[in-house]
């Protein structure tokens, strides 16, 4: 290729003669050098450098300056680097810039060898490496890969790209970095069961909350279990004390399979919670036994450092069951199937991220769901949603600060059970409120956290945190009403020490237009490994 400063002066004699200030350029044409047209055939090289056809468009029939076509060369290496293709350079070559054609060769960066090093257990790397030996070196497709197997974080890949001849080597290497194993365990007062006695006094009330609704959560997880950089996670949630009459129960199982750009997750639950009634004449149980499968594949459609878009579509079924003591509530009975289909955008500037899903979720009749009882006709819902949420980590006067906020929305015209309502109320959508918990098909829940990050002491870093929330729901068929607004926060303290971690809230109410006990005080110790 012709070099820039052998152009330059070539141009510069052509000025001296008084030829001209700037050269008519009618088309714009590409051309791959011999070198590369040994090993990747001409159509090929268009058909993955589609970022050229932009610059056919932009530049063609206009006069460019000498300084033009300069910026022209260095805005295509910095696309190409841009989109991936690292060792692909573009030049001029010799030409007659009179004749209106402005040609630009290209020198394509072909990987020449491909080499994997795996000091783990990866069965093999084509399910998540989309290149080969003589393709165009794309180091996003080389992203794409790790990143997958940085899903397990105790593998540690990288690649190594060095010059080879016309093209380069490309060398990926996993190593281990840890046990392909993780655990984690919490102890809270944040349980959903249990009557509370508050008392008359405020230390009768400290207690009650200290106190009830004891729970514990432990989860287990295997990176890697089948080599194919998957993960299974086990996850279960009990009450303490379980008792016949009252207790709550959780426990799902989880996997996940990257595949290149797709990810493949896979859950089943089982839960089963009660409670004692307490009558006249007798104390009966109220029961409640459920389990659910739930499938979602998703893609990735676009990436680069500013953003990713995703395209997925999931299947869900859950069967749930209600009892009084032994005897099934058959009309309570709820086999439900449905489908969904989701959109997710993230946007990154600097260390910050936005992040937005629209989703849709249709029931179906599948497997006998969906039916009512009585009634031939099967119970179809639709549920679109549209959340956002945003995460601000900045540094103010030398201390490190970071903001979260979230926006959910649900918009309904169906009639819903309570499980498929917007649930305002409770320390996972609107904090301070406890035994208030309302539901309806329209809803929107707001919430914000404000984290400050003090200099660890003797090992221990103290995170004070304030949180502000707010929620509302409607029925699609009834006016807006001020009693379904709900508006709460806290004030708490979070504390990391090696595997070790506390937290601790005081929870109020803002705008409470019910005259009921409200949560105050959250307790939760934990253990990650």
């Amino acid at each position: 290729m012709l070099s820039l400063p052998r152009f330059l002066s070539f141009v510069f004699i052509g000025f001296s003669l008084g030829l001209a200030s700037c050269f008519p350029i009618s088309t714009i044409e590409f051309v791959p050098s011999e070198t590369s047209l040994k090993v990747i055939e001409k159509e090929k090289i268009f058909d993955e450098l589609t970022f050229l056809n932009s610059y056919l468009s932009s530049f063609a029939h206009s006069c460019l300056s000498v300084s033009e076509i300069s910026l022209l060369l260095e805005e295509l290496n910095k696309s190409a680097i841009k989109e991936g293709y690292i060792t692909t350079k573009f030049g001029l070559i010799p030409q007659d810039l009179k004749s209106g054609v402005l040609k630009i060769g290209i020198e394509v960066g072909i990987i020449d060898e491909l080499e994997f090093r795996d000091n783990s257990t990866l069965m093999f790397f084509s399910k998540d490496f989309a290149i080969k030996k003589g393709d165009i070196l794309n180091n996003k497709e080389i992203e794409f890969g790790l990143s997958n197997i940085r899903r397990n974080k105790y593998l540690d890949p990288k690649v190594i790209i060095t010059p080879l001849g016309e093209g380069s080597r490309v060398e990926i290497v996993v190593n281990k970095k840890a046990l392909p194993l993780f655990f984690s365990a919490t102890l809270d007062n944040g349980g959903s069961t249990g009557v509370r006695d508050y008392g008359s006094s405020s230390l009768d009330k400290f207690k009650s909350f200290l106190t009830s609704n004891i729970q514990s959560s432990f989860l287990f997880g295997i990176e890697n279990p089948t080599y194919l950089g998957d993960t299974l996670s086990f996850f279960i949630n009990n009450s303490i004390p379980f008792t016949q009459g009252a207790h709550c129960l959780y426990a799902s199982a989880s996997y996940a399979l990257p595949i290149r750009r797709a990810l493949l997750e896979l859950s089943g639950s089982y839960s089963q919670s009660a409670s004692t009634l307490e009558l006249d004449f007798s104390s009966p149980i109220n029961s409640s036994k459920s389990w659910s499968f739930s499938s979602k594949l998703s893609y990735l459609l676009l990436s680069n450092v500013f953003h990713s878009l995703s395209l997925g579509i999931g299947w869900n079924i859950k069967d749930t069951k209600n009892f009084l003591d032994k005897v099934e509530l058959e009309v309570q009975r709820k086999f439900l199937s449905d489908v969904s289909l989701f959109l997710n955008y993230k946007h990154y500037f600097g260390i910050s991220e936005f992040m937005m899903t629209l989703s849709l979720l249709q029931g179906i009749s599948a497997f006998g769901s969906n039916k009512i009882l009585g009634d031939h006709n099967p119970y179809l819902y639709t549920i679109p949603t549209l959340d956002f949420y945003l995460n601000i980590p900045f540094t103010l006067a030398n201390q490190s600060f970071n903001f979260s906020s979230m926006l959910k929305t649900q918009i309904s015209q169906s009639d819903l059970y309570a499980s498929e309502k917007m649930n305002i109320g409770g320390r996972a959508s609107v904090r301070g409120f406890d035994g208030l918990s309302l539901s309806e098909q329209i809803g929107v829940i707001y919430r914000n956290d404000l984290v400050i990050y003090l200099p660890s002491v003797a090992g221990v870093i103290f995170a004070p945190s304030l949180g502000l929330d707010a929620g509302y729901v409607q029925d699609f068929k009834e006016s807006v009403d001020q009693y379904n607004f709900l508006s709460g926060g806290g004030v708490g303290i979070k504390m990391f020490a090696s595997y070790f971690n506390m937290e601790f809230w005081w929870y109020y109410p803002i705008y409470n237009p019910y005259k009921v006990q409200t949560q105050s005080f959250y307790l939760s110790f934990g253990v990650n490994v």
